[in-house]
């Protein structure tokens, strides 16, 4: 009987992620159009695709693990049990030795007798001992699924702490948790849960590694929140958003201006209607000296949203810092419009006429 679980090579307590993620590696390296003409490759393929699909259905998976476990009693060998002694039937005279007398065989000497019968009783208490340890392990594996089965029907009801109670290594269970924890500004939690997550998870997925280095970044480690962003950039470099979060760190957090822009610009190749990446590209922008290129990114970014006021400052201060106090004084007011109020500070001190001091005239003696 084939083991899917070593055709895949992943545990008897796989999770469904971790028997997908198998799946997908072992399909790229042994598909038949990445080997064309190999059959080895074409046979471990069906095996590793029939492995899969019994292991993905829940239903096909128990049914086949019980079959797993009767199939390893069928097959424990046994070794014969000795016969009993018995007499072997007269020899028979034929020709000149016909009519001679016919002695019968004596039978074995009493030690043999003890000999034979204490090797059979050995050979008794071995299949006995075989036969308990095959329901012990039947009963441990039963356990197991009955443990897995029901961390999962916990997990399905949100009820993490239920579902880890069963199975402790549940990787899902601790993300899961971790996020919960991360929602409710619990930090240090977050941070132990989505480790737990990575400890368990035998090919830990992007979102993973994404989600830790938020937390990283909201606990001040910068430089360890990038180092998590770019182990996601190594295994999903379309993922938009992880650009975007290591050009944000590098713009408002550790100042890498010049790097922070290459890496939004990466997040706006993929998605080239992502607001806040154009917003932040300018303020690097203006924070390095490109004022003519934040404006043309601030341009962009209000013709994919006209109604946020903080984007109408941020050209201000561009315009203003290029000695277009006219232009800049537009943008403050627009800015005041669209409901920034910091803007208004700016008007006063920018564009609101300075009147003359009144000079008193006094009356001569």
């Amino acid at each position: 009987m084939q083991n899917y679980y070593q055709i895949l090579g992943v545990s008897v307590s796989a999770t469904e992620a971790e028997i997908k993620t198998a799946f997908k590696k072992l399909a790229i390296q042994y598909h038949p159009d990445k080997n064309p003409g190999s059959k080895f490759h074409e046979e471990h393929f069906k095996k590793v695709s029939e492995a899969y699909e019994n292991l993905i259905d829940s239903e096909k998976r128990t049914v086949y693990d019980l079959k797993l476990v009767f199939g390893m009693m069928d097959e424990t060998p046994t070794r014969p049990t000795a016969p009993r002694n018995y007499a072997p039937p007269p020899p028979v005279y034929r020709g000149t030795q016909a009519g001679r007398p016919q002695y019968r065989k004596a039978p074995p000497e009493t030690g043999e007798t003890i000999k034979n019968e204490g090797f059979t009783n050995f050979q008794k208490i071995g299949n006995i001992l075989i036969v308990v340890a095959c329901l012990v392990m039947l009963g441990a594996w039963v356990y197991s699924l009955r443990s897995r089965y029901s961390a999962e029907n916990y997990l399905k009801m949100g009820n993490y702490e239920m579902a880890l109670s069963y199975d402790s290594s549940n990787s899902v269970a601790w993300y899961k948790l971790g996020i919960r924890a991360y929602e409710n500004n619990d930090l240090p939690n977050a941070d132990l849960y989505l480790q737990k997550a990575m400890e368990f998870s035998a090919n830990p997925e992007p979102i993973l590694f994404f989600q830790y280095g938020k937390i990283l970044e909201r606990r001040l480690k910068y430089t360890e929140a990038i180092s998590y962003y770019q182990k996601v950039t190594q295994t999903n470099p379309g993922f938009d958003s992880v650009w975007f979060r290591i050009g944000y760190v590098q713009t408002t957090k550790k100042p890498d201006y010049s790097e922070a822009i290459t890496n939004f610009n990466k997040a706006l190749v993929i998605n080239p209607y992502f607001f806040d990446c154009y917003v932040y590209k300018a303020v690097a922008e203006i924070n390095s000296g490109n004022f003519e290129a934040s404006n043309k990114t601030i341009d962009i970014a209000l013709g994919i949203n006209p109604k946020i006021g903080y984007v109408y400052y941020l050209r201000a201060l561009s315009n203003l810092a290029q000695g277009d106090t006219s232009t800049a004084c537009t943008d403050f007011s627009n800015a005041v419009s669209k409901g920034y109020k910091k803007a208004k500070s700016e008007i006063d001190s920018y564009c609101t006429p300075k009147s003359s001091p009144v000079v008193r005239k006094t009356k001569k003696k």
